[in-house]
């Protein structure tokens, strides 16, 4: 969805360096999301009821 995205947002001389930070942020996100998930969920000690609150913030 992210590549259709960037191929018809930016021109086509642009297109390797839309999909390069776009690629950059699903990597980013990749690697910060477990360990993130993980310490939050040791400080709420597995709080699980406080899940769809949090996802509304």
């Amino acid at each position: 969805m992210a590549a259709a995205m960037a191929m018809r947002m930016v021109p086509d001389n642009l297109f390797a360096r839309a999909m390069s930070i776009v690629l950059t942020g699903v990597s980013v996100a990749t690697v910060c999301a477990a360990p993130l998930g993980a310490y939050i969920g040791g400080l709420w000690g597995g709080e699980v009821r406080l899940l769809p609150l949090v996802s509304l913030v």
